[in-house]
């Protein structure tokens, strides 16, 4: 009997550890498969993002290229807008040099006739006596005061549109003033040239900003 039960006792053990090693497996198979199922998940997740920079940076490369292509449109149709005015403009030049010459050689033989008449309005009669001075100097015992009376009731005082200008402004009037007509043309034709100028730059301002806001995301 006490051996049958040493025996038994040694089977329950056996057992025992049995199962204790089968658990021990089970766990141990499970966590191998919960890592496996990690590092397939995380392959997964890296190719999945790998996939998206690639598409982003696609994505990038192309709008960059069609912004790039859109800038150069732009350049080209400004060239050529350029060009297009600096032609007309030499031609509106040409015409109005050409118109001036045309004036000055029509207003060129008005001038001896001018002359003519001046000349024909002239008296050549000869007095036998020198014409008398209206206004006689002070030291002539004549008319005493007349140039001190004279100069408190003149005007002397400048006209009003002279107040409000600067010295530049009536220095800039003057110059002009001293020109011929050919010059007072050629200098408006200048401002007009500038003015023109100035707007085909805001134009050209504009239209680059509208170019460069096609990708603009709402």
């Amino acid at each position: 009997m006490t051996i049958i039960g040493e025996e038994r006792t040694i089977v329950e053990h056996h057992y025992h550890f049995t199962n204790v090693e089968l658990k021990l497996a089970y766990v141990a198979f499970g966590l191998c498969c919960m890592s496996s199922v990690g590092i397939i998940g995380y392959v997964h997740y890296k190719q999945a993002y790998d996939r998206d920079q690639l598409h982003l940076g696609v994505i990038r490369d192309i709008e960059r290229r069609e912004r790039r292509k859109a800038e150069n449109v732009y350049v080209l149709q400004q060239q050529a807008e350029l060009e297009k005015e600096l032609r007309r403009g030499e031609a509106i030049r040409e015409n109005d040099t050409f118109q001036a010459s045309i004036m000055a050689t029509d207003e060129a033989p008005d001038q001896p006739d001018l002359s003519c008449i001046e000349e024909s309005l002239m008296s050549l009669e000869k007095l036998d006596r020198a014409s008398p001075d209206l206004w006689p100097e002070q030291t002539s015992n004549e008319v005493p005061g007349v140039h001190e009376f004279v100069a408190q009731n003149s005007p002397q005082t400048e006209p009003c549109f002279w107040a409000a200008m600067s010295q530049e402004d009536i220095s800039h009037v003057h110059q002009l003033g001293n020109m011929s007509m050919t010059g007072l043309i050629s200098e408006v034709k200048r401002l007009h040239d500038l003015a023109y100028q100035l707007g085909l730059e805001e134009a050209k301002e504009m239209t680059r900003g509208k170019y460069l806001n096609i990708f603009k995301h709402k």
